[in-house]
């Protein structure tokens, strides 16, 4: 490697520390990452909201999910961090605060 921010532990370490499942719940930590047209290997999502009568359907492909804010990362780096038994050049809190 070249960068000497950049370990192959650390890196390893991130990987590691990423999720192997995601759980979308509605406010939860993750959502679906939509796409408006069908891909290989997307679902179909339909979303009711709304109440009485007022309740609208929002209809989209989905090919993947992805995290709702940076407190997934923060988690992410967390866990890699204390992996690796490294200390970082910066801080999860300092990332999340850029």
């Amino acid at each position: 490697m070249f960068c000497p921010y950049l370990s192959g532990k650390f890196i390893e370490a991130v990987v590691v520390s990423i999720p192997e499942k995601v759980e979308v719940a509605e406010n939860g930590p993750s959502k679906y990452n939509a796409v408006y047209e069908e891909t290989p290997g997307s679902i179909k999502v339909v979303e009711r909201e709304g109440a009485g009568d007022f309740v609208y359907t929002r209809e989209y492909f989905a090919d993947g999910v992805r995290p709702r804010g940076l407190a997934p990362l923060k988690e992410i780096l967390t866990r890699a961090y204390s992996i690796a038994e490294t200390k970082p050049g910066i801080s999860p809190h300092q990332l999340l605060a850029r």
